[in-house]
């Protein structure tokens, strides 16, 4: 089901953010939706990053990177981060 939200519901950063949470938490992943799965590995990223670091977005993530390979998990991680410009994130990693 999609989910759909009103532009004038998104007045501030925190809603705007709280919206993404909630489609992300929504969200099955893989889906047959590129964006979508690009959208959900930054988000995951960036999520596990704040909140936990290296350590937790590698336990959290663990069975979806053996799936896929460590080093294919990376390439695709960065070629997201590169794709869309998000320096600041990429230089955490």
């Amino acid at each position: 089901m999609k989910i759909k939200m009103k532009k004038s519901e998104l007045v501030t950063k925190d809603d705007i953010w709280n919206a993404v949470v909630s489609v992300m938490g929504e969200t099955d992943f893989p889906t047959d939706n590129e964006v979508a799965n690009e959208a959900y590995l930054v988000f995951q990223y960036y999520s596990e990053m704040e909140s936990g670091g290296h350590e937790s977005l590698l336990n959290w993530w663990s069975e979806y990177i053996e799936e896929v390979g460590a080093a294919n998990y990376l390439k695709e991680l960065t070629a997201i981060l590169e794709k869309n410009r998000c320096k600041e994130l990429r230089e955490d990693f």
